[in-house]
């Protein structure tokens, strides 16, 4: 009782009104400290004018944290919102035990939630002089404050529970390692932490920006903790700041010289962050370390259950200690960062074929024990294809071999080698191998190293210049990995990060990767294209290494590549796009020119196309969070082999691939011998029958001269609307500067890109003298037109060059795909528009795309004009095989021809990699008709898009039933009952007999066989859909179902629910005109 009567009587001293959050906090240490059991220590963080904030008193128990106290003002913001602020809801992620109080009110709250709540007084209570504390609230407040001390630490003993809770605290030290690099930058106060991220920036990666430094440093300051508290001498069991280096083995020496940057947290600019990184060293020095140590133990078996996350973490148990961690920490950072960890019983395999090919092929009886063979993990990440090697190497080395540790020393210690850029995988891969040496006999000496370097494997260093500013560690580290760099590997293997937009454009890399945009025997016109993907590069690496070696040069004090004639071996995974896609067949020419022989292992999964097994079962990724499908792609360099490529397919669950990677050898795949050729060098199966004929037609890019693919905005939502208002509201709450570009940003769901940066952007759309003008239609998906707010200032990627020509005067583009993700047959992959393109008005993961306008506008003596979009070549070929063809009867021609079914039949496979070839008949009466029946299907297209009125002969086939029955009875009505027209399902239902009168359905029977219903909710729905109508496909999507599904939520217009029955009719004419179109087309083609 008498110390709360000191703390009341201190707390009357001052008026309420003047009680701010840090008025009696020493009034409220004191009170604490007095009801606090003699075990447990109460410690007040220091006021802070700037970092992320902390607690304002950390309390603990033996070194270990209870719990956390957050006071704030008397008349301050309310407790019960502060219940449910963000700055709670961090702290409860640090502790479940936190106490809330703003000196008179007090609240304890448990895992989230408030369980106890009691006052100590009223507010007037302070006013009053005469006033007394009540004996009752008095023992309530201290039964509050008893069970808050009572609460139990927690010992944590397990690998994953240590991995939580290192992340959670990981995630706030980053974000004010984060601050405090944009502060430095900024003020040009260039600190020990700014110097250390220009040192990454300037010498191992030249994109590195400040987040990722700040992630990547924070997580290896943590990690290097962790390692000292492992290898801290038992007599001393306590790290701190200042003697964590200490217990960091000088096999770590670069991990040891970045931890050391924890003696700076005794200064000013560093003190915020102190009592994080101080709570990682409590949990740390409170570990329940035998128990750890357990979990952290190799169990190796080879007969494990796979698909149990328990037993696989058996078999790499450092890899699911980061996996834990990242998915607390960040669960968005290995896609970021094209990161993937790769499944054991894929690695299984590869490493499996190395020694397959080292065996037979290279006569190597050892395989990888062999002293001849040097291996490279050129993204090494967490160590997972090294761990599998070390392993392969002890199964061949007896355990009892009396020259062991000379053969680990000589061939597995010193002949494998890594590179990995990023330095927390780098510190698990150098931990977590050094571990598996320790438990299996090999402990690393002060003089010894695992060779895995910090360096990006696609820059190379310059040895004789490098310096690095306060970090020589990292400075010999450059150096070692460069000597790699430079000498010849045998073995390359690993998984490469998965980026299309790379940051990685050295320009040593960029020139090498030049080699692929060239095709011996032709011409390499590829405009767009996925080189510059990372994947892509470190092949491109692998194969240079392969081809050369670099020496010094004393003459010209430089290094030079030498081309060289050794063998080798690149085994590793990636992306399978590279296979088939047509972008790349410079590349695949390349790779045939340099291996004798090429194995491809496509293990599919390729979420993007929606792949199927050929029995239209499941197929699944072997990855569980990468939508690409991917490949096992074995490149052998062996003199005096014959060329050979051999192909094979793993389909289905992803339990069965990993089956079949733990249970196959390399010789029992069912390789298949492929005989890629001229021009495409295809690295899959492809049918060969009619492709003769078909590369003798014109290929549409042939035709046209110009052509322009998709804009992106990279921020649709805000950019292109259901409605003009829909944008212009998103623009009067973006140039509103009453709102922070922060708040702007989470309110309009927007990111920065490369080209597009929120605060200018906002200042430049706000500077707009006539912001109307740059409103304009964008055919956005097929038959569904949108308003887009077409400027610089929200379109990253305009194609203004391009789309000019269909803004400035009567115009049309016919809508072409130059790769299909799906069957052609289902899918008709061409369309018409008058307005410019979405990079997704048609879907496929390979590619956008591509509208070739029929004019182009070109200023002549100041005037436009209209000009054909023909190429030269084509012209000369109108002339010789027709004379008076308008451009216009040209187009409708070519359209009939991809609206045919015999065609897209006949040539389905070339179709799918190519922009499609048109055939032109010498019969002028056929060309005739097919341009005639090809100019209705543009104009029904057109006519639609454009919501006009369009009458064609074709259409009457259908108007029996919109004019002889009833609104109800017609083809689309929409009907129901009910306020409202929100889309809230979109589903097909077939008609039942009863829905509709005898007399209609037979009078449908003719036309469609299954006719139903789409409804849009319980109640409402577009009456009279043919089920083929309803599945019919055009640029990958089904029309009827995408149009209605992207309005999900939404409530349809008027006009909506106007255009859509019109959406159905245009798809039954569209039909029938295709099987008019095939009548003539079917013998012919």
């Amino acid at each position: 009782m008498d110390s709360f009567e000191a703390y009341f009587h201190q707390l009357k001293e001052t008026p309420p009104e003047n009680i701010t959050e840090f008025s009696h906090r020493g009034k409220l240490e004191t009170l604490l400290n007095e009801l606090a059991p003699k075990t447990i220590k109460v410690l007040m963080e220091p006021r802070r004018e700037r970092g992320i904030g902390a607690p304002d008193f950390q309390i603990s128990s033996r070194g270990l944290i209870l719990g956390y106290v957050e006071n704030k003002a008397l008349d301050g913001e309310p407790l019960d919102k502060t219940l449910k602020g963000d700055q709670l809801k961090k702290y409860q992620q640090l502790s479940g035990n936190i106490l809330l109080t703003n000196y008179i009110e007090w609240i304890l709250v448990r895992d989230g939630k408030p369980v106890m709540r009691e006052s100590l007084c009223y507010r007037y209570d302070l006013e009053n002089k005469k006033s007394k504390l009540s004996k009752e609230r008095v023992q309530a407040v201290a039964l509050l404050i008893q069970k808050f001390f009572d609460a139990q630490p927690e010992v944590i003993s397990s690998a994953k529970k240590l991995a939580e809770a290192l992340a959670i605290r990981a995630k706030m030290l980053k974000g004010y390692l984060l601050e405090e690099l944009i502060r430095q930058e900024k003020e040009h106060q260039e600190g020990r932490l700014y110097e250390l991220y220009k040192s990454f920036r300037d010498y191992v990666f030249h994109e590195l920006e400040l987040e990722q430094f700040a992630d990547a440093f924070t997580q290896n300051l943590v990690y290097g903790l962790f390692l000292a508290r492992l290898n801290a001498d038992t007599k001393e069991k306590e790290i701190n700041l200042y003697n964590a280096i200490k217990y960091i083995p000088t096999s770590f020496e670069l991990i040891k010289e970045l931890v050391d940057f924890l003696k700076e947290l005794d200064k000013e600019e560093y003190l915020a962050a102190r009592w994080i990184v101080e709570e990682v060293i409590s949990i740390i020095n409170n570990l329940d370390l035998p128990s750890i140590n357990r979990s952290l133990f190799y169990r190796i078996s080879k007969n494990k259950n796979l698909f149990n996350e328990t037993e696989i973490s058996y078999r790499d148990p450092f890899v699911y200690f980061y996996e834990y961690f990242l998915g607390v920490y960040d669960k968005n950072l290995r896609k970021s960062k094209g990161v993937y960890y790769t499944p054991p019983p894929i690695v299984h395999f590869i490493v499996n074929a190395v020694q397959h090919v080292l065996k037979n092929t290279f006569r190597f009886h050892e395989g990888l024990a062999d002293e001849r063979v040097t291996v490279l993990d050129f993204a090494t990440g967490t160590g997972t294809f090294l761990l599998e090697i070390f392993e392969q190497i002890f199964e061949s080395i007896p355990k009892n071999a009396g020259n062991r540790e000379q053969l680990i020393k000589e061939r597995l210690q010193k002949n494998m080698y890594g590179f990995e850029y990023l330095i927390a995988p780098y510190t698990v891969a150098h931990l977590k191998l050094s571990q598996y040496l320790k438990e299996n006999g090999y402990s690393l000496q002060p003089n010894e190293r695992l060779h895995i370097y910090l360096t990006n494997t696609l820059e190379p260093a310059d040895l004789v210049t490098q310096q690095i500013p306060f970090l020589p560690a990292l400075t010999q580290e450059g150096r070692n990995a460069q000597v790699i760099k430079n000498k010849h590997v045998l073995v390359i293997t690993g998984n490469p990060p998965y980026s299309g937009i790379s940051k990685n454009k050295g320009e040593w890399i960029s020139n090498l990767i030049e080699d692929y945009k060239k095709l011996e025997g032709g011409e390499w016109k590829e405009r767009k294209h996925w080189l510059g993907d990372d994947y892509v590069k470190f092949i491109r690496f692998a194969q240079h290494k392969m081809e050369c070696e670099t020496v010094w040069d004393e003459k010209a004090q430089a290094y030079k590549d030498i081309s060289n004639e050794k063998d080798g071996i690149v085994a590793i995974i990636t992306n399978h796009s590279f296979l088939d896609n047509p972008t790349f067949n410079g590349m695949r020419q390349s790779l045939l020119k340099t291996f004798d022989e090429l194995y491809f292992l496509n293990l599919h999964g390729n979420y993007n196309q929606n792949e199927k097994t050929p029995d239209g079962g499941k197929d699944e990724n072997v990855f569980d969070q990468i939508r690409q499908g991917v490949s096992i792609n074995i490149f052998v360099k062996k003199k005096g082999s014959p060329k050979k490529v051999y192909y094979a397919d793993w389909w289905g669950e992803r339990e069965e691939k990993y089956k079949l990677a733990w249970e196959s050898s390399f010789k029992e795949v069912n390789w298949q011998e492929l005989k890629p050729n001229f021009p495409f060098y295809f690295f899959v199966p492809k049918s060969e029958l009619n492709r003769e004929e078909y590369e003798k037609y014109w290929k549409i890019d042939e035709i046209f001269k110009e052509q322009v693919t998709g804009i992106i905005t990279s921020r649709d939502s805000f950019a292109i609307g259901f409605s003009k208002k829909e944008v212009e509201d998103n623009i009067k709450k973006f140039i509103d500067f009453k709102f922070s570009d922060d708040d702007v940003r989470n309110e309009l769901k927007l990111r920065d890109t490369r080209s597009w940066k929120l605060g200018p952007m906002r200042r430049v759309m706000s500077g707009l003298d006539n912001r109307d003008a740059n409103f304009e239609k964008i055919h956005y998906r097929p038959f569904d037109k949108r308003d887009i707010f077409y400027h610089d200032s929200a379109v990253d990627w305009g194609r203004w060059e391009y789309v000019k020509h269909l803004l400035k005067g009567e115009n049309i583009g016919l809508i072409s795909m130059r790769q299909y993700a799906y069957d052609v047959l289902d899918y008709c992959y061409s369309f018409v528009s008058k307005d410019m393109i979405d990079n997704r008005t048609f879907i496929s993961n390979k590619g956008t795309a591509s509208l070739f306008p029929l004019f182009l506008y070109e200023k002549t003596n100041g005037k436009e004009d209209k000009k054909v979009n023909f190429t030269p070549a084509f012209f000369n070929y109108l002339k010789e095989q027709y004379n008076d063809q308008s451009p216009e009867q040209m187009l409708g021609y070519i359209y009939a021809i991809l609206y045919s079914p015999s065609y897209r039949k006949k040539y389905a496979e070339f179709l799918k990699s190519d922009f499609p070839r048109i055939p032109f008949t010498a019969d002028k009466n056929l060309f005739d008709v097919l341009s005639d029946l090809g100019a209705e299907l543009i104009a029904l297209h057109i006519a639609e898009n454009e919501g006009d009125e369009w009458q064609g002969h074709s259409r009457s086939e259908f108007d029996i039933f919109i004019t002889k029955q009833s609104d109800k009875q017609q083809v689309g009505s929409y009907i129901g009952s009910g306020k409202g027209n929100k889309v809230d399902e979109v589903r097909f239902e077939l008609l039942k007999e009863h829905d509709m009168p005898e007399k209609i359905l037979q009078q449908l029977m003719p036309y469609e066989k299954h006719w139903g219903r789409v409804y849009i909710s319980k109640n409402k729905y577009f009456n009279l859909v043919p089920l083929s109508v309803w599945h019919m496909q055009i640029g990958g999507y089904q029309v009827l179902e995408k149009w209605l599904k992207d309005r999900k939520g939404r409530e349809l217009s008027a006009a909506e629910i106007k255009h859509y029955p019109q959406v159905i009719k245009t798809l039954c004419t569209t039909q029938h005109l295709m099987k008019q179109i095939d009548s003539f087309t079917a013998q012919w083609i």
